[in-house]
């Protein structure tokens, strides 16, 4: 059975994001090792699936995926325009 794995979220609001994850997909909060940037990671069946990382930014984020990307598998800060 498919399963999600390793999937990375910034959010800015941490326990609205974890409260949602929760009552939604049945995550639950688990170990998470300590890193230099505030977050945490959930886990599906027994498996850290989720990672949130917690950031602070002024703005909303863009799109992860835009037309302007070769690929929408490349996306992130390293192919955004700037």
């Amino acid at each position: 059975m498919p399963r999600l794995d390793h999937v990375n979220i910034h959010t800015r609001d941490a326990p609205a994001m974890l409260g949602f994850l929760k009552t939604m997909l049945g995550a639950e909060e688990g170990f998470r090792p300590p890193f230099d940037v505030p977050g945490h990671w959930l886990y599906l069946d027994g498996h850290p699936a989720i990672h949130l990382n917690i950031v602070e930014r002024e703005k909303t984020f863009r799109p992860a995926c835009s037309t302007t990307s070769p690929s929408p598998f490349m996306t992130g800060p390293r192919y955004w325009k700037r």
